[in-house]
């Protein structure tokens, strides 16, 4: 007795189990494909959320970076305003100094301006002798010296020269070197006793004056008609009782003369004094 199924049914039986050998295989790759796309948007997401925190720590540090900068920033401007403000602190501290420098320099000027001697002549100047010749014309003058300020002069050295100038501005130059002659002497340890100049030890405050001659104040005539020069310079140089430091008064006359005797002096006339 043969048990085998038929034909047909051994071909049904067949075909079944290949359905199900292919639906098996069907859900297999399924499920790979499944756990593959899983997977992979398993990796996406990773992927995604690592770009995302990339994303937002570089906004992160840019914004710090950002922050940073304006910090600095601000501290460079402090730092700015903090040295404009100390460099003006500075400024007007030198201002202050050079402030206090020039009043204590105005306060020493006044003190020595109330305390220094000052001397003058005191009255007018008087001619003693003339000598006139061909060659040269000689005067001695008579003058008093008095001291008007407040301490002693010494060293004193008055020196009187003509000018055949007219005018004021035009003698200078002749007074000056008068004045340059006499700082000389003055300034001499040892001061001589030349022949138209004299030196005092010296002379006090409220003194009623001292009256000197001068020697020959001497001037070469160009020519034998020429006649005396129209004005007399004299220059008085002389040191406060702490030496140092050379004082001047400058006087200037007009020679006065005979109209009838133009070389015959008759007096002279102040034009102008100045001291320093």
């Amino acid at each position: 007795m043969n048990n085998r199924p038929p034909p047909s049914t051994r071909g049904e039986i067949a075909i079944v189990c290949l359905t199900g050998l292919i639906f098996v295989t069907y859900l297999t790759s399924n499920y790979f494909l499944w756990k593959q796309s899983k997977i992979s948007k398993q990796s996406a997401d990773a992927a995604t959320s690592a770009a995302l925190t990339a994303q937002q720590t570089y906004i992160a540090g840019q914004k710090s970076s950002g922050d940073t900068l304006v910090e600095m920033q601000k501290q460079s401007i402090a730092m700015q305003k903090a040295a404009t403000a100390s460099k003006n602190a500075a400024s007007s501290t030198h201002e202050l100094v050079l402030a206090t420098q020039a009043v204590n320099e105005q306060a020493k000027e006044a003190l020595v301006t109330q305390t220094r001697p000052w001397l003058g002549i005191e009255g007018d100047i008087q001619s003693i002798t003339t000598d006139i010749s061909p060659e040269h014309i000689s005067v001695s003058f008579e003058f008093t010296l008095r001291n008007y300020g407040q301490s002693p002069a010494i060293r004193v050295v008055p020196i009187f020269s003509f000018s055949t100038a007219s005018k004021d501005w035009a003698a200078a130059p002749v007074q000056t070197a008068a004045c340059e002659e006499a700082a000389g002497q003055s300034r001499a340890v040892d001061t001589p006793l030349y022949y138209h100049s004299v030196f005092f030890t010296s002379i006090f405050p409220g003194d009623s004056g001292v009256t000197t001659t001068t020697g020959n104040v001497d001037f070469a005539r160009p020519n034998p008609n020429s006649s005396i020069p129209n004005i007399v310079v004299g220059c008085i140089v002389y040191q406060g009782a702490g030496g140092g430091t050379l004082r001047h008064t400058r006087i200037m006359y007009s020679v006065l003369r005979d109209s009838r005797s133009p070389n015959q002096v008759t007096g002279f006339y102040l034009r102008g004094t100045s001291a320093d």
